[in-house]
């Protein structure tokens, strides 16, 4: 997976359509393979070390609803993600 990322030309695009479309197939057999494909897990949003938001990740719905998250004051740190 990490080849077939790092080799596109200025780390954007493959050099064709034809290879890019072989390289969308190739990751998706390798989600499928590695049951990445069906995810299962807890991601938290931190603002300043406080969990603001934690969205669970199922494969029922692997890309959860957009809700609200408030946004960063003035000099506080950035929001960062875990799982």
């Amino acid at each position: 997976m990490k080849y077939i990322l790092n080799n596109r030309k200025h780390a954007t695009y493959w050099n064709s359509t034809r290879d890019t479309a072989l390289c969308i197939e190739a990751m998706a057999e390798y989600l499928k393979a590695s049951g990445e494909d069906k995810p299962d897990m807890t991601v938290q949003i931190k603002l300043d070390g406080k969990v603001v938001k934690e969205v669970k990740i199922h494969a029922r719905r692997s890309v959860p609803l957009r809700r609200h998250v408030p946004a960063r004051r003035p000099g506080s740190r950035r929001r960062r993600s875990h799982h």
